[in-house]
């Protein structure tokens, strides 16, 4: 039984997930129309977007962003932006005002079959504040500084999550990565599943645009596509995506 495009057996609902950063682009240019477009033909259930625009089509779905992140940035900038099919609730854009800011935000969605938190980060990479902003940290610090955090903030929930976006980090580390920050990856997700973790099949190199599911999930399947969509570089990252089944 389909129940607005969402496939349900049950108390099991069966959806797909995709995430790319979007690089900053301007939905107007002809790069951020071919990516809006690539995201939307993937009929997904879920977008989590980063270094997005508030003006990110919206067709027939709803759209949690943010705060906006700096006088850096143009107004309609956002680092971390989530689309879904359904409306969604009790929308956070703080999550916890130790993490570094304007790289989170979560929100709940109803699903016919039950509650879930969608969250979306865009980790700090690993000059953030060294060169730009506060230019007080260490390489890697800010990074890792999230990853401590964030576990308390995902504590707080009872309900199944998925945490997607940018998170600055291959995974498994590949071979010349930061060894501390690895770590603290790995302490950050744990009891999550990486879904995205690896060379996705059809992809030359490993992602850092990333999906992690809590227990309730289970992985159909797992895609990417590469950062060059119809002969033209739309994005610096490649995207990935995944085909799941929650249970609630």
């Amino acid at each position: 039984m389909a129940i607005d495009g969402l496939r349900t057996s049950g108390d099991i609902l069966t959806m797909k997930i995709v995430t790319w950063n979007l690089e900053r682009r301007k939905v107007t240019s002809a790069a951020g129309l071919i990516a809006s477009e690539h995201l939307h033909s993937q009929a997904p259930e879920f977008m989590f977007l980063t270094e997005t625009r508030t003006d990110f089509p919206q067709h027939d779905g709803h759209m949690a962003f943010g705060n906006h992140p700096g006088s850096y940035f143009a107004e309609s900038e956002r680092k971390v932006a989530i689309w879904s099919k359904y409306p969604l609730e009790q929308i956070d854009p703080v999550g916890d005002p130790r993490l570094p800011p304007n790289r989170y935000v979560s929100a709940l969605a109803n699903t016919p079959t039950g509650k879930l938190r969608a969250i979306c980060v865009c980790i700090p990479w690993h000059m953030a504040n060294v060169r730009f902003g506060d230019k007080n940290k260490k390489p890697w610090q800010s990074h890792i500084e999230f990853l401590e955090l964030l576990p308390e903030v995902l504590n707080r929930f009872s309900e199944p999550i998925i945490i997607a976006g940018d998170f600055n980090q291959r995974i498994p580390r590949v071979k010349g990565g930061h060894i501390a920050a690895a770590e603290a990856m790995q302490l950050c997700f744990e009891g999550y599943d990486i879904v995205s973790e690896g060379t996705i099949a059809k992809l030359a190199r490993p992602g850092i645009d990333h999906i992690a599911l809590s227990s309730e999930f289970a992985c159909l399947d797992v895609f990417g596509w590469s950062n060059i969509v119809k002969d033209k570089k739309v994005s610096d990252h490649d995207g990935a995506g995944c085909e799941v089944k929650v249970s609630f």
